[in-house]
């Protein structure tokens, strides 16, 4: 089964976002999945206490993130199989991105 995969920065453009992608995943009856993507230098940063620092919280706000966009589709559309995650590979390389271009 295709499922929907939309990304979420947390932005108000990108809360829209998942509410469209949240009523075509119900019209297709397919399940969504909300992608937020971590700079991946972020896990290339030598272990150096200020940079850890940084690291953890752009990974709990990116968690945040993709925790309240799967909420918001979930209260909008309560019966519609709803995940996320947070990842450093752009969606469109990892395998939980759109098909072959």
């Amino acid at each position: 089964m295709n499922k929907i995969v939309v990304g979420a920065d947390g932005s108000e453009p990108s809360l829209h976002a998942i509410d469209w992608a949240a009523t075509e995943a119900a019209r297709r009856e397919a399940p969504l999945h909300v992608v937020h993507v971590v700079t991946p230098w972020l896990f290339d940063v030598p272990d150096d206490p200020g940079a850890a620092q940084v690291r953890e919280q752009m990974l709990h706000d990116g968690h945040r993130v993709v925790d309240i966009g799967a909420a918001r589709a979930r209260e909008r559309l309560p019966g519609l199989e709803v995940s996320g995650e947070q990842t450093g590979v752009p969606p469109r390389c990892s395998s939980t991105g759109p098909g072959k271009h």
